[in-house]
């Protein structure tokens, strides 16, 4: 007999496979208290959900968390609340892309050796791990929310791809945009937002057939605290073409 139980309204899972990610997801847990105890709820979540897959591929359990996840850019990535689930997809990447679950160990290890009951060493510990891929806590994150928007597993995507492209497709569309906006040649726009906050994202779309300046001004604080990322993907096909700075034409 097979027992099915439905956990979301994308797929159902058997008895055996609902044991199988909830297992590996604990023993995940009693791993990270192993090194750090006192580390933030918010990795010690998103990389227990990471660890599900990593385990357990076809099972895709952690899909449940990817709609709400995507549907709240606006969110930083450390929130710890139900968010922090899907922030597996940070870690996840990494795993593809910056050194796989053996810099996610290192991360844990730095994590142990940065330890405080007092201060928060997540972003440190992992800024540390990816030293050794010539990468940051920055720079994975930013990479991260392209690979978001772009969701393929294309090659001419690289390095902004997941794998499981196609299948995250299936629950998401990709992340929500806080507005779609139309240039003609000539025009002047201003967008202003003051809700973005640290390691938080917002989306804009653009739709324009001449080419156009698009400049990042801060409304309040440093320049460098803000990363500006464009991407243009031409209409019927697979090429996407990735640009930063704080001018883009």
């Amino acid at each position: 007999m097979k027992i099915q139980t439905k956990v979301n309204s994308q797929s159902y899972h058997t008895e055996l496979e609902n044991i199988q990610v909830t297992a590996v997801h604990e023993f995940f847990h009693a791993l990270q208290f192993g090194y750090n105890c006192y580390e933030r709820l918010w990795f010690m979540e998103a990389a227990a959900v990471w660890s599900e897959d990593d385990l357990y591929d076809q099972v895709n359990d952690l899909y449940r968390y990817m709609p709400a996840w995507f549907a709240n850019t606006d969110k930083p990535l450390d929130v710890e609340d139900t968010h922090m689930y899907g922030s597996f997809i940070f870690f996840q990447y990494i795993d593809e892309h910056l050194g796989g679950r053996e810099i996610i160990k290192k991360c844990w290890e730095r994590s142990r050796a940065n330890a405080s009951p007092a201060q928060d060493v997540s972003f440190i510990s992992i800024d540390e791990a990816l030293v050794s891929q010539n990468s940051s806590f920055v720079d994975a994150y930013i990479r991260v929310r392209i690979a978001n928007q772009i969701m393929s597993s294309h090659q001419n995507a690289e390095p902004y791809t997941y794998q499981e492209a196609n299948g995250y497709l299936t629950v998401v569309n990709r992340p929500n945009t806080k507005n779609e906006l139309y240039y003609e040649k000539g025009d002047v726009d201003t967008e202003s937002d003051l809700t973005l906050t640290l390691y938080a994202s917002h989306y804009y779309s653009l739709e324009t057939n001449s080419p156009v300046i698009l400049t990042l001004i801060p409304d309040s604080g440093p320049l460098s605290e803000l990363s500006f990322s464009t991407i243009t993907k031409l209409s019927g096909t697979n090429d996407w073409f990735v640009q930063m700075g704080t001018e883009v034409n």
